[in-house]
C-alpha cells in the first residue's frame, strides 16, 4: 500500500511581497530583482528587503526566498511585487 503525505496532496503556500514605487526608487531594487531573476543570485535583493522589512515580515521573507524560483513582476501602479 502506497503512503500518502499531506505535502504530496496539499499545493504549497504561495507568499508574495509587494513593495511601493517609492521604496522600489529609494532602494533601487529593480537593478536588484534582475539580478535574482536573471542570474540566479538573490543575495543582494534579500539583504535590501530584509532590512526595510518591519520584524513580524522578516519570516515570510526568507520562506519566500527559500522557494526554488521566485518571480519578480512590476505592476501597471508601479508596485514591485515578488511571488512564489
Amino acid at each position: 500500500m502506497n503512503s500518502i503525505y499531506w505535502s504530496q496532496v496539499v499545493p504549497p503556500k504561495k507568499r508574495f511581497v509587494t513593495i511601493s514605487p517609492t521604496y522600489v526608487a529609494e532602494n533601487k531594487l529593480q537593478d536588484d530583482c534582475i539580478m535574482a531573476i536573471i542570474f540566479n543570485y538573490p543575495d543582494e535583493l534579500v539583504k535590501k528587503l530584509y532590512i526595510i522589512a518591519a520584524p513580524c515580515e522578516r519570516q515570510e521573507l526568507i520562506d519566500l526566498f527559500n522557494n526554488e524560483k521566485i518571480y519578480c513582476r512590476i505592476e501597471n501602479n508601479g508596485n514591485l511585487t515578488i511571488k512564489n
